[in-house]
């Protein structure tokens, strides 16, 4: 899989839909988008397979990311640090950012925030649903690999190959 640009529409099975060209041109119109924001607020981001949340505990120094219940502790800031591409996902209670590094499998944690670094940046794409919510699958600007929480209960958000799967599809839903 490679990121396309702007103009171009992603391919794969799992990337059907708008072009990330569209889905701008929506935001633009005011259609619900990931950081669809003209004042702070703040989003839970709910897994399509387990209904659960992203979330992080607070603490000091890099802290894990996993699925869990959906409160204070799962409510992230989605912002456009660089353009309408790529979003940042601040943490309300640490103010840490999303990240995940390498170029093959690996846990998600929170750490400190920069716009320079491209393993906290991510791609959103409209992902395929049926039911008719919106789902968003994010995929990491540095990896190019995709956003995943596995199974039904409490476990570690991770980076992995993207497909056509339920388990990296999220929903952003706004709690301000």
């Amino acid at each position: 899989m490679r990121h396309v640009d702007n103009s171009q529409r992603l391919r794969g099975s799992w990337a059907r839909g708008l072009t990330m060209a569209s889905a701008v041109c929506a935001f633009a119109m005011g259609a619900g988008t990931p950081g669809d924001a003209s004042a702070q607020q703040y989003h839970w981001l709910v897994n399509r397979n387990s209904g659960l949340c992203l979330t992080a505990s607070a603490g000091s120094g890099e802290r894990p990311v996993y699925q869990g219940a959906c409160n204070e502790d799962a409510r992230f800031e989605l912002y456009y640090p660089v353009d309408y591409s790529r979003l940042m996902f601040r943490h309300k209670t640490t103010d840490l950012c999303l990240v995940t590094r390498g170029s093959g499998e690996s846990a998600a944690v929170l750490s400190t925030c920069n716009p320079g670094w491209a393993d906290q940046l991510w791609y959103w794409y409209f992902a395929d649903n049926p039911g008719g919510q919106d789902m968003y699958q994010y995929q990491n600007a540095n990896s190019r690999l995709c956003l995943a929480a596995r199974g039904g209960g409490r476990s570690r958000a991770v980076q992995t190959t993207c497909g056509d799967w339920v388990d990296q599809q999220w929903r952003s839903v706004a709690t301000y």
